[in-house]
Order: C-alpha cells, then sequence, then structure tokens
C-alpha cells in the first residue's frame, strides 16, 4: 500500500503508462502491418490479438482507439483500396479480383465496394477504362 502511494506521489505511475501506451501504439502498428502483408488470407479478430499478444477483445478497443476504425473496418477498407488496382486488369473477373484480395463473398465484396467508393466494381472498371 505505501509503494502505490508513494509512485502516486513521486510521479512513477505515468512512467508505466507511457510504457504501456507505448507498447499498444507497436502491437497497433504490428498489427496494420500483419494487414497489409496478409489481407488476402483469412484474418480474424483473435487471430490478429494472438499475434501480437493482447486480449481479443481489448486489442479490438485498442486498436479502434488509435485507427479511429475497428479492425474489421480497417481491414475490409484495406482490401477494398487494394482491389480498384486489380480491377484495372480487364482479364480478372470481378468475382476473381473479390477473392483476391480476401473477401469469400462476392456479393459482400460488390456491396462494400459500392458503400465506399459509391460506384460497384464493374462500373468502376468501366469509369477506369475509359480514360
Amino acid at each position: 500500500m505505501f509503494n502505490f502511494f508513494y509512485n502516486i506521489m513521486s510521479g512513477n505511475h505515468y512512467n508505466k503508462i507511457s510504457l504501456e501506451s507505448n507498447k499498444l501504439t507497436e502491437a497497433v502498428k504490428q498489427a496494420i502491418m500483419y494487414i497489409q502483408d496478409n489481407y488476402t488470407d483469412k484474418i480474424t479478430t483473435g487471430s490478429l490479438s494472438e499475434y501480437v499478444h493482447y486480449n481479443e477483445y481489448y486489442f479490438m478497443r485498442v486498436f479502434k482507439k488509435y485507427t479511429g476504425r475497428t479492425i474489421v473496418e480497417f481491414l475490409t477498407e484495406y482490401r477494398l483500396e487494394k482491389s480498384k488496382e486489380l480491377l484495372k486488369n480487364e482479364d480478372l473477373t470481378v468475382e476473381d479480383v473479390a477473392y483476391r484480395v480476401g473477401f469469400s463473398s462476392n456479393s459482400y465484396f460488390i456491396r462494400k465496394f459500392r458503400d465506399m467508393f459509391k460506384v460497384t466494381p464493374g462500373e468502376f472498371r468501366k469509369l477506369i477504362n475509359k480514360t
């Protein structure tokens, strides 16, 4: 008990908070790098949390605090951005693009693409190829 009050009075508790904050920042960076390197694979909040060695529910809150997005939102948006690059290749069908960037459902991919970019992947492809 005495040590607790001593640490508070001497300011030592701030160092511990700062160290934990740095560890969390590094964990979020590692998670983002993992997503960037493995976005085509199946990634779950549980597998990502395990990768950075944090409790799943705790890390979900931390990730959102640092990025402003949930893990699923961040992963989905990253995959959608990557899909734009693949849609420039006319040899790939929209379904092929969806699966190559990690979506397991073509209809979900199309819906999310339209939500984010306000056009379907097919419409996007037509717009890109006109220029």
